[in-house]
């Protein structure tokens, strides 16, 4: 009974993150150069404009959003932030429907 809770316990999380992440009411856009990038989205549609370089302000634009944990895996792995972006962005659309 415990591990069924907890899976529950873990869906609800990753819907509450998902909704931070897709739809982050009250957080300000980041815009590089004349793009605004909104939500987790849009960061998944722009990654080909980013540089490695960019990886720590990705980080932290994460975190600010309220992903901690994929912002720690980014920082622990910056050369592969691109493909950890789209791998989260993966795991939570699967828990928000826009």
């Amino acid at each position: 009974m415990r591990r069924r809770e907890g899976k529950r316990e873990e869906r609800e999380d990753l819907y509450n993150l998902a909704k931070l992440m897709f739809d982050p009411a009250g957080k300000e856009p980041y815009y590089l150069g004349s793009r605004a990038i909104r939500n987790l989205e849009e960061l998944k549609a722009s990654l080909d404009l980013f540089t490695p370089e960019m990886a720590e302000w990705v980080a932290s634009w994460i975190e600010y959003l309220g992903d901690r944990r994929t912002a720690e895996e980014i920082r622990r792995a910056r050369g592969e932030f691109k493909r950890i972006v789209e791998k989260r962005y993966a795991v939570l659309r699967k828990y928000y429907t826009f």
